[in-house]
Order: structure tokens, then sequence, then C-alpha cells
């Protein structure tokens, strides 16, 4: 399945998320929670792009709700 919010580079899943929904004190907290999946994190114009390692879109879907709930939290 095909989903905009993806970036695939290589083996390399990048989730685009955006600045305005997706706070950056969020996102790093997700990193220090769970640092082994992630490969990188950075900012481009209006969105935050995470590099996740060895991912397939399921685990992006997962690391989104991983978002939501610790917004939630």
């Amino acid at each position: 399945m095909n989903y905009p919010f993806l970036q695939k580079q290589g083996n390399i899943l990048s989730v685009r998320l955006n600045k305005e929904l997706y706070p950056q004190d969020l996102i790093e907290r997700a990193i220090k929670e769970e640092p082994a999946g992630i490969h990188s994190f950075r900012t481009q114009k209006q969105y935050h792009l995470v590099r996740l390692k060895e991912a397939t879109s399921e685990d992006c879907l997962a690391f989104l709700n991983y978002l939501i709930y610790l917004n939630r939290k």
C-alpha cells in the first residue's frame, strides 16, 4: 500500500510528520524511549522526517500510534 506520509530510500522508510500535529518534543521523547528502531530525525520545511531502521509500512503505522499514545499520556 502507498501512504503519502512515507518515503522509501533503499531499505529505510521515513515517516513525514506535520510539525503542527507532531511537535518536536513529542518525537524526541519517542526517540528517547525507543531508540533501537529509529535511524535518524530531522526537520525539513513544515515536516519532521523520522527514519526508521528496517521498517515496513506496518511498523511506521505502529510508530504513529505510539506517538498518539505518548501525546495522550
